[in-house]
Order: C-alpha cells, then structure tokens, then sequence
C-alpha cells in the first residue's frame, strides 16, 4: 500500500477559501454588526441580524445588485432569504444574466441603512 504524505509534511501551504473570505471583511458586509435596520422613504422601518442583515447591506450598498458569487461561501442559499425580504415587504428585483441564467437581485425600495453594534 503506498503512504502519502499530508499537506503539512509535505510543506504545502493549507487552502482554506471560507478562511481567508472571513478574514478580508468589506465595510458594506455587515460582519461584525449586531442589527441592521433599513427605513424606507415612506417611513417603514425593517430589522434583521445575521446572513440577512449582512444581504440587506450589501443590497442598499452595491449599485450593481448582489449574486449568490458575491455572498460565497458565508451564505449559500441567497435567494431564499431574498425571498424572506419580498415577504416583509422589500422590493428586490431579480435579472437573469448570462449563459447559464443566474440571478442579480438589486434593491428597488428607496430608503436609508442604519447599522447598529452590540449595545444597539
């Protein structure tokens, strides 16, 4: 039977994408927020924490809209939590882009992002 070494015996550096993507954190991202809060023009007022919060900010912050790319690998499910938003009220509008047809949602409420810490 032939014994191989590990990837530390042998010398090799270890990969770890989902590593290094929570060590290179984005202001816009939400890491590291406890709430985050968007407050429509109208005056409606929305509240989520965790992988919700984190799509909401990247939704009120990127022009260009968000992908299920954008979010990998700390949320793999992006668009049922977009979902969850369209229930609440939010309006994201969903394209279909390139040869295989994936999906770039895009904020369409106008309003205002309110970030908030632990204490908050």
């Amino acid at each position: 039977m032939i014994q191989y070494a590990n990837d530390a015996d042998a010398g090799k550096p270890r990969f770890d994408p989902p590593l290094k993507a929570y060590q290179n954190t984005m202001p816009h991202d939400g890491k590291g927020i406890a709430r985050i809060a968007f407050r429509a023009s109208e005056g409606r007022l929305w509240a989520y924490r965790g992988k919700r919060a984190r799509v909401l900010a990247m939704l009120a912050t990127n022009d260009d809209g968000v992908t299920q790319w954008d979010c990998y690998p700390w949320h793999t499910r992006l668009a049922a939590s977009v979902q969850v938003m369209r229930d609440d009220g939010i309006e994201i509008e969903t394209t279909l882009e390139g040869p295989y047809r994936h999906a770039r949602y895009r904020l369409r409420t106008p309003g205002t992002l309110t970030m908030q810490g632990d204490e908050g």
